[in-house]
């Protein structure tokens, strides 16, 4: 097998405010379950052995789920089979019109499944964190959607499982085979789909120090633009939609650089009730909040996460639905250490230099997202 590459680029984004943003993590507290027969029980094709060479194997496999029309996924449980591997698994989709591009990727390499750090790989929601069907960490069993509702999924999906292997000093790497229990909703159930809204701000992280003059030097914004997929385009658009500009982040006070805040405020355009919430950086996150209506004598903290991990990305589910109204603002705030070296995906350094919004893990994003349903 030839050795893999961990530098794949994370997490695809869809430009816009609204876009299919699910997780499912956490359980939501709720009086009724959602365990409701029939199950859909499914498996990788075949066992797969980590590569024993990397610390940190991300693999994705391509499982068909069989559906021959659109189905409601009302709870899942995802069963690692070496648990002491397993860091982590995400449930991505493929959609039927992306499933030739999965199928193009696990041909890409040899053995079972491709390399895929971060993201799928695949293009369209569903591919990226935004539009996972769920995900399972250390800890997690059955994990279930709020009552009466459900997460739709289109007939000839594909999941594409997602499974980070933690291999750090582990001494006995052994074949894994995992499998995903799905319950799915009834023709008699009325179940909500849940809908997605996605918080985006811009990035523009300065190195500490002063601002260099020179447009070739790392730490300059003009040498950032040149090392992501779109040129900046996205940075550039993410402005236009905050109101905001580069120079207020070029030229504010940024101390240390181990602190940088970037916000965005965006407007709620349709009345809705507020399942849950989630969040989602790169390496140099620090801490995440989503507000609703700021700077009112109503505001609420809807999520907040002061110690952000790049492998802990859990979202939450509300034990009280919260009213969204149209009109209402929903304030996305990130901050950002860039004041020191940190360890990459494979280990080695990487060293304080200009970051804006960009795809790669190395790169930045600044990303909320509320699961909701319409009223």
């Amino acid at each position: 097998m030839k050795r893999l590459k961990i530098y794949h680029l994370c997490f695809v984004v869809i430009c816009g405010l609204f876009l299919a943003f699910a997780f499912t993590w956490h359980p939501y507290v709720s009086q009724a379950t959602q365990t409701t027969a029939p199950e859909l029980m499914v498996q990788m094709s075949e066992a797969y052995l980590p590569n024993s060479d990397l610390s940190d194997d991300y693999r994705c496999f391509l499982i068909d789920l069989g559906l021959e029309e659109d189905t409601f996924v009302t709870s899942f449980e995802i069963l690692p089979e070496q648990q002491e591997l397993v860091h982590h698994v995400i449930l991505f989709m493929a959609t039927p019109s992306n499933v030739p591009q999965a199928q193009a990727l696990d041909r890409s390499e040899d053995g079972l499944g491709w390399t895929c750090f971060g993201d799928a790989g695949i293009s369209g929601a569903g591919g990226s964190l935004a539009g996972a069907l769920g995900t399972w960490v250390p800890g997690v069993s059955v994990s279930e959607f709020p009552a009466g509702t459900g997460k739709l999924v289109q007939a000839g999906t594909q999941v594409v499982m997602q499974i980070h292997y933690n291999l750090f000093g582990a001494a006995n790497i052994q074949s894994d085979q995992s499998s995903v229990r799905l319950a799915l909703g009834t023709p008699e159930q009325e179940l909500a789909p849940i809908q997605g809204m996605t918080l985006i701000a811009p990035v523009e992280i300065r190195c500490p120090g002063p601002y260099p003059t020179d447009t070739s030097d790392l730490c300059h914004r003009q040498f950032a633009t040149l090392q992501v997929q779109d040129s900046g385009g996205t940075a550039n658009g993410l402005h236009r939609i905050c109101g905001t500009s580069p120079n207020l982040y070029i030229e504010r006070d940024i101390g240390f650089g181990d602190a940088q805040e970037t916000q965005c405020d965006i407007l709620v355009r349709q009345d809705g009730l507020a399942l849950g919430a989630s969040n989602h950086m790169h390496l140099r996150g620090k801490s995440l909040k989503i507000e609703l209506n700021p700077d009112t004598p109503d505001a609420r903290t809807l999520l907040t996460n002061q110690n952000w991990n790049f492998n802990q990305q859990e979202g939450i589910w509300f034990e009280t639905p919260v009213q969204l109204s149209r009109g209402d603002i929903l304030r996305l705030t990130c901050v950002f250490d860039n004041s020191s070296s940190i360890p990459g995906p494979d280990g080695n350094p990487i060293e304080p230099r200009y970051l804006i919004w960009g795809e790669g893990t190395t790169d930045e994003m600044c990303l909320g997202g509320i699961n909701w349903i319409r009223q």
